[in-house]
């Protein structure tokens, strides 16, 4: 959900060592992402996961489906309805979608019903969010509210409140740091994370983390890893390259020799045939 679907990006690479030694950006290069086919109806919603109308699982009288600052879709595990109400007047939701937890190879955290995954735009670059998420039916009293990166695993979310009935979570998402898994403070914050429990014997493989795993960690050298931080305008653009708010930087660590690469990503233009000139 980091991507936006049919649109043009630019990206380049440079590679920094374990001792902050960078190296040029390579030359720029482009793709286009595919459409989305999963939502004909563009409301921001899988077109299989929609939910008819006669539900309020905020319980304050009003049909789910008429709020305009709330989602409601039906998750592709466990058989449950979910909803998402954005609660901050800054923040519009976007969209929503459900996630099999079969798409995480990890499975030392049982997923009651998959990944929940969406997509917050914010009236201003870097503020907090409050989004609360509803169930259909009570969780377990065990469970918590995972967040999952692959190169750190399956970390508790602390930043999420349950409610006493256990059918809702209130989560304070902050852009380009906590609960924002894009990493880059643009405006917009993704989240994807899901409802677990953890048996005993696979309990040391979650860690609790007050931060995201994209906001960064880890040490340089003996192959620990490596903490960037890179401006989004911190090199030149070709002349005709634009530039906008909506600017991704994708961090791929290379364990060999403890290098990382820094992908800067750059989304400037809407449709394909201002590409092809």
């Amino acid at each position: 959900m980091v991507l936006e679907y049919d649109t043009v990006y630019y990206w380049r690479v440079r590679f920094i060592d374990d001792r902050n030694g960078q190296s040029d950006w390579s030359a720029v290069s482009m793709f286009i992402t595919a459409e989305n086919m999963d939502d004909v109806d563009t409301n921001g919603i899988p077109d299989d996961q929609e939910v008819g109308g006669g539900l309020d699982l905020d319980q304050n009288g009003i049909d789910d489906t008429l709020e305009n600052r709330f989602r409601l879709f039906n998750s592709v595990d466990g058989q449950t309805t979910l909803g998402i109400k954005a609660e901050s007047d800054n923040i519009v939701l976007f969209s929503v979608k459900s996630l099999s937890s079969a798409t995480v190879s990890d499975q030392s955290v049982t997923m009651g019903f998959g990944l929940i995954g969406f997509k917050l735009y914010l009236d201003e670059v870097g503020s907090s969010a409050t989004v609360t998420i509803y169930f259909s039916r009570q969780v377990a009293k065990n469970a918590r509210l995972f967040k999952y990166a692959a190169d750190s695993g399956w970390q508790v979310y602390e930043h999420a409140v349950f409610a006493k009935n256990r059918k809702s979570v209130t989560l304070t998402l902050v852009d380009g740091g906590i609960g924002d898994e894009d990493g880059v403070a643009n405006g917009i914050i993704v989240d994807p994370s899901g409802i677990g429990t953890v048996d005993s014997t696979s309990s040391d493989a979650v860690s609790t983390s007050s931060t995201s795993a994209s906001s960064g960690g880890g040490g340089g050298g003996g192959g620990g890893g490596c903490f960037i931080t890179v401006s989004a305008q911190d090199a030149a653009w070709p002349a005709s390259m634009p530039s906008t708010a909506a600017t991704f930087m994708i961090l791929l660590l290379l364990t060999a020799g403890g290098l990382c690469a820094v992908f800067h990503v750059s989304s400037p233009i809407r449709g394909r045939h201002e590409d092809k000139r």
